[in-house]
Order: structure tokens, then C-alpha cells, then sequence
């Protein structure tokens, strides 16, 4: 019986060898990844409506065979030259055995080199196929010429399969494809815009916000995700613009919390208190730079002054602000100053204002009574008539 046990336990050992042997060869003689290789399309302007398409590798680590195609638009462009004398195209040294078949129908060249059973494997970079094309129809934009999949109407760009060596290795090539660019113009107009992101702005309290968007081929620009504006959003507290001096007033506001605009702008004498905060409402917010609010809502004080101005505006008083005319009218009536814009004006001034009117009484009257020119022009007239 031990025997046989024995027999068994060696009969196991050998199968595992012999298993391990096995996988050690099926891995050994598994197809290994290469990255590659890395080809390249380059376009080229030749005279008034050639163009040159230039094929090659940027890294290559070793192909024995390539299927591939060039893809183009047809409706645009069409291929030149002689198929039979191969007049349109160019190889470099070390590519034999290769075809070259258009397919305007499809849009597509094909690309097919195999060296006849060749074990030699084309390491070479640069160019090794050139194919010349002839501008048929000068759509404006971006024309690609992109290298594609053998069948490109299923598979497109996909390069899969398209580069192979004699040990079965998987390639993961890669394309640097490249276009020909026909520009807009007043007579040859963008029909088909290319539009790529600019930039983005942010709403503003008066302003909307956006995205961007100009085409690459005329340059018209276009605005996307368009956002309203904010609105002002006005604190309901006061700041203290100007602190009043020497018989000019207190200036104060409520400032916008976002771009520093100014609402509800008063001046205060030397004596007032400043007024209590404003209870938040619907009018606090508004897109309108110069908002005025309604004064049945305000708690404006008589003998203050609104006025509606600019950020910038101090310390000078622009020409727009307006003032209460029953204070002026008040001021005048009882002889005590002249003010404008809030802020009093010197005796000076008052003296002349008293001196001119005073003057245009005696000259030419006012009311009932007669100036010395008017006394003086009813005398002349008399003595005429």
C-alpha cells in the first residue's frame, strides 16, 4: 500500500512539472505589448491650390507590415498624379512591396506594404509616403487629413492591427494627424462655424455674466450660458461718506455689498443725527445704477437733501444732483444764507447776491415801483408821442 502511495506522490510531482514547463513556454512564447509606433501627418501649401500630405514615423520600434488609410474630404479635395507611375507619391529608403489605392467615393486612401515574406523589419523615421492633392472646392475651415484604420467606415481612427512584425507582437501606435486651412472671406463667407471657448465673466450687480465662445475660422463671437444680472444688493446701514466741516455737510449713503454703488444719498448738518438703519425691502435690490427710492418708504428727515451721483464723485459735487427747493426758497426768504449742493456758501457771496438784486430794483423797478431807466424811457417816450 505504501507503495503504491509512493508511486502516486511521484506520479503528481511529475505532472506539475510538467504543467509548470508548459505554462513557463506558452508565456514565454505570448505576444508582448510595444508602444508604437508614433506616426505623424505633416500638410503642406504647394503653389495656388496644392497640397502636399507627408506620411512618417516619429518613433518606430521595428514594422514588417502596415495597413493603413489617409482620410480626407473629398467634396474639397482630390487626389493627384499617375497611379501606375507613381507620379504623386514618394517612399524612403527601405519601404518595397507597398500599395497605394484611392477611394474618393469613400474619402480615404489606402496604405498597404508587405515585403514579400521578407523577416526584415523597416526601423527607419521621417517621411516615407507623400500624397499630393489639388484643392477642388475652398470651403472655409479646418480640412483634416487623419490617418485612419484599414477599414476606416467601421473602425475610423482606431489603429489597431494596422502595424505588425514577424514575432506577433501587439503595437499600440499612435497619430499625429494635421490640416489644411482655407480662410473666410467677405466673398467666401463661414458656413460651418468652429467654435472654441474664450473665456468666462462673472454677473455683476448691472452687467450679465457668459461664456465666450469665437470661431476659429472668421472669428465671429458668440456669448453661451448667459446669466442675468445681480442687481445691486444694498446694505441697510449707513456709511459716513464726508464728515461734515465748518458749515459743510455730512454726506451719507447705503453702499452696494458688491461693487460699492451708492443708494439713498443725504446730506446732514452739523446737529442731525444720523438716521436709524433701513429695514430690508424688494427696492434695496435693483439693476438700476440710480435708483431713487420712493419717499413715502424712506425715512428722510425734512431740510435734508437727495441726491444721485456717482461713485467717484467725491470730494467734488457733480451738476446732476438735485435739492430741495423749499430749503432754498426757505434760506432766501428769511435772508439767512445761500447754499448749493448742501454746502453753505460764503458771506461773500450772500453780499453780492443782495448787492446785484438791489442794483436791478433801482434800475429797472420791481413791482409798482419804477427804476431810473425805466423813469428815464417813460420820460423819452412822452416827449416823442
Amino acid at each position: 500500500m505504501k507503495k503504491i502511495l509512493k508511486t502516486i506522490d511521484i506520479i503528481a510531482i511529475l505532472l506539475a512539472v510538467i504543467l509548470l514547463i508548459s505554462s513557463l513556454t506558452c508565456f514565454a512564447d505570448s505576444p508582448k505589448k510595444v508602444n508604437g509606433p508614433d506616426v505623424s501627418v505633416t500638410v503642406t501649401e504647394i503653389g495656388e491650390d496644392g497640397v502636399n500630405v507627408d506620411i512618417g514615423f516619429i518613433s518606430n520600434p521595428g514594422v514588417g507590415a502596415m495597413t493603413f488609410t489617409v482620410m480626407y474630404d473629398a467634396d474639397c479635395f482630390k487626389v493627384t498624379g499617375d497611379f501606375d507611375k507613381y507620379g504623386y507619391f514618394y517612399t524612403a529608403v527601405g519601404i518595397t512591396g507597398y500599395g497605394v489605392v484611392d477611394h474618393p467615393d469613400r474619402g480615404y486612401v489606402s496604405f498597404v506594404q508587405a515585403d514579400g515574406g521578407s523577416t526584415r523589419l523597416y526601423t527607419g523615421t521621417g517621411t516615407f509616403l507623400t500624397l499630393q492633392f489639388r484643392v477642388i472646392k475652398k470651403v472655409p475651415g479646418k480640412h483634416w487629413f487623419k490617418i485612419g484604420n484599414i477599414n476606416p467606415t467601421l473602425r475610423g481612427e482606431n489603429l489597431d492591427g494596422c502595424f505588425a512584425d514577424f514575432e506577433h507582437n501587439k503595437f499600440v501606435p499612435t497619430a499625429k494627424n494635421d490640416y489644411y486651412f482655407i480662410p473666410a472671406t467677405d466673398d467666401n463667407p463661414c458656413v460651418n462655424h468652429d467654435y472654441t471657448f474664450v473665456n468666462k465673466t462673472e454677473p455683476s450687480c448691472t452687467a450679465e455674466g457668459y461664456s465666450l465662445y469665437r470661431c476659429s475660422i472668421c472669428g465671429k463671437s458668440e456669448k453661451r450660458s448667459v446669466v442675468p444680472a445681480l442687481g445691486h444688493d444694498f446694505d441697510t446701514k449707513w456709511t459716513v461718506d464726508r464728515e461734515a466741516d465748518k458749515g459743510i455737510a455730512k454726506i451719507i449713503s447705503r453702499h452696494c455689498k458688491r461693487c460699492n454703488e451708492r443708494t439713498d444719498i443725504r446730506y446732514l448738518t452739523e446737529n442731525q443725527e444720523m438716521p436709524k438703519e433701513v429695514k430690508k425691502s424688494d427696492k434695496d435690490t435693483s439693476n438700476q445704477a440710480d435708483e431713487k427710492q420712493d419717499d413715502k418708504n424712506s425715512d428722510i428727515p425734512d431740510g435734508n437733501v437727495k441726491i444721485s451721483v456717482p461713485n467717484d464723485f467725491l470730494p467734488q459735487i457733480p451738476d446732476d444732483e438735485y435739492i430741495s427747493a423749499d430749503d432754498i426758497i426757505e434760506s432766501v426768504k428769511n435772508g439767512d444764507y445761500f447754499y448749493y449742493g448742501g454746502v453753505r456758501l460764503p458771506d461773500k457771496i450772500k453780499t453780492f447776491g443782495d448787492f446785484v438784486a438791489k442794483a436791478f430794483v433801482y434800475l429797472f423797478g420791481a413791482g409798482d415801483k419804477k427804476g431810473i431807466i425805466t423813469l428815464i424811457l417813460d420820460a423819452i417816450f412822452k416827449a416823442i408821442f
